[in-house]
């Protein structure tokens, strides 16, 4: 008696086997089912991918045109340089020209080491 009431409260259940779960189990398919061509997948699921594939065209689009202010402003400060360095020719020219006259190409302008100091003009050494 006792075994009985262990059998009713043990955790394996048996149940005796029908005809009709026998050919259930013996029923296998032999190729698996064919898919259609295109499936269409609901709004609610797709939702999240349209909105990072948006998310990452707006990111291309603003990396883009960060890029391109970068680049027209590396332009215009190469321009200003360019326009400094040739006014800073001029001027050192100017000043040889001042101070030296035909002798000019013999001497080399040197800048001041700090505002309110005197430039140099010095002779440039040649090899005799």
């Amino acid at each position: 008696m006792f075994k009985k009431l262990l059998s009713l409260f043990s955790k394996k259940e048996q149940l005796p086997m029908t005809d009709e779960s026998k050919e259930e189990k013996t029923e296998v398919p032999d190729e698996p089912a064919q898919l259609p061509d295109t499936i269409e997948v609901p709004w609610t699921e797709c939702a999240g991918v349209k909105n990072y594939e948006d998310a990452i065209t707006k990111a291309h689009n603003d990396m883009k045109e960060f890029l391109y202010n970068i680049k027209m402003k590396e332009i215009s400060v190469i321009r200003a340089i360019e326009r400094l360095e040739k006014a800073s020719d001029t001027k050192i020219e100017e000043i040889k020209e001042q101070y030296l006259k035909e002798q000019s190409q013999l001497y080399e302008f040197s800048v001041p080491s700090a505002t309110g100091k005197p430039g140099f003009l010095k002779r440039k050494k040649t090899n005799k």
